[in-house]
């Protein structure tokens, strides 16, 4: 039985993923990257917890704001990845400790 990849490129999908390697290096490990599986697993769950333990909290605040531009301008409708909630929360947390940072 053989199997046939999709023809389409949306975002998400396995072609999307190759066309922007090279971005997506910027933020993530080549062993994920380099692996659909793992890709899809962290866009949709915000992390790597079971195969080396990536996590957002890993970028630096510009690395973060980059990739949640990137992901928003490829995820018009960001619904079910968690990536993008996961940023957001945690750019917000910064945002919020850089500005009052009397308030801990």
């Amino acid at each position: 039985m053989s199997f046939r990849r999709s023809e389409s490129d949306t975002s998400g999908s396995s072609r999307w993923w190759r066309k922007h390697r090279s971005l997506l290096l910027q933020w993530f490990p080549p062993r994920i990257v380099d692996s659909d599986r793992l890709l899809n697993y962290v866009f949709l769950h915000g992390a790597d917890v079971t195969h080396g333990g990536w996590r957002p909290s890993s970028l630096s605040p510009d690395e973060a704001v980059r990739l949640l531009t990137f992901l928003k301008q490829e995820f018009p409708e960001p619904c079910g990845y968690c990536l993008i909630a996961d940023l957001e929360r945690q750019l917000g947390n910064e945002r919020t400790s850089i500005s009052n940072p009397n308030d801990q």
